[in-house]
């Protein structure tokens, strides 16, 4: 979901079993299909609303809603789609889960407003990590105006087994984790008005809900207001 600032920023499960609303507390003992866990609870049909605010601007905010379409295969691990009814929001993206590690893929991401990077890769949370434990993605190198451009992504866990209360919801075994996104241009090539070269992103996510608020250093939040997983 992280993908989405970048864009705006830079611009430029047969449904036969019950549906749990949003609550983690129902479903501690449901064992998760594959590639999904307690972290990253995406299986089919469920559905995940966020207010997007801008921190500038408090009464300038928004809503949009996941929906886990379907499942994929992606470098041989199953994946799962979340679709976004609100693309100018956050883009639709893909999230795996496997051996503690939940992993987003991005296709064909507008970047710096002139080119589409076509897969991103970023894996956002390493469940059994401890306390600032750092890890780094890929690095992104890109062409843009025809400038070398070098994106570097690290990430640092930096709580864990905390509780949280969004939007008035108490959430317990909660995991945040910091990505700073570094952005280097050539020497002597300086970045547009407006376009900071580190990005930072406080992720929290929830046992039984996944991703329940980020915070961008450009000043927008996401919070989960209401969630549907299906079982």
């Amino acid at each position: 979901m992280k993908k989405l600032f970048i864009y705006l920023l830079l611009l430029g499960i047969v449904m036969t079993s019950c549906q749990k609303e949003g609550n983690f507390n129902d479903i501690k003992e449901f064992k998760w299909p594959e590639g999904t866990s307690d972290y990253a609870p995406y299986t089919i049909g469920s559905t995940f609303t966020y207010e997007h605010i801008n921190t500038n601007n408090p009464f300038n905010t928004e809503e949009f809603t996941l929906t886990v379409t379907k499942d994929t295969v992606i470098n041989n691990l199953t994946y799962h789609k979340l679709e976004s009814d609100k693309t100018n929001l956050v883009p639709s993206y893909f999230v795996n889960y496997n051996n503690g590690d939940i992993t987003e893929i991005t296709y064909n991401l507008n970047f710096l407003g002139a080119i589409t990077v076509p897969y991103l890769s970023e894996n956002t949370v390493k469940e059994t990590a401890g306390l600032n434990t750092t890890w780094n993605d890929q690095d992104l190198n890109i062409l843009w105006y025809n400038i070398p451009v070098n994106v570097k992504f690290a990430h640092t866990l930096i709580q864990k087994d905390f509780s949280k209360e969004v939007l008035n919801k108490n959430y317990s075994n909660t995991i945040a984790v910091r990505e700073l996104i570094n952005i280097f241009l050539p020497v002597g090539v300086s970045f547009p008005p407006g376009i900071p070269s580190t990005l930072q992103y406080d992720n929290l996510y929830a046992k039984g809900a996944g991703l329940i608020q980020r915070t961008v250093s450009i000043g927008t939040t996401q919070k989960l207001k209401t969630f549907n997983i299906v079982k």
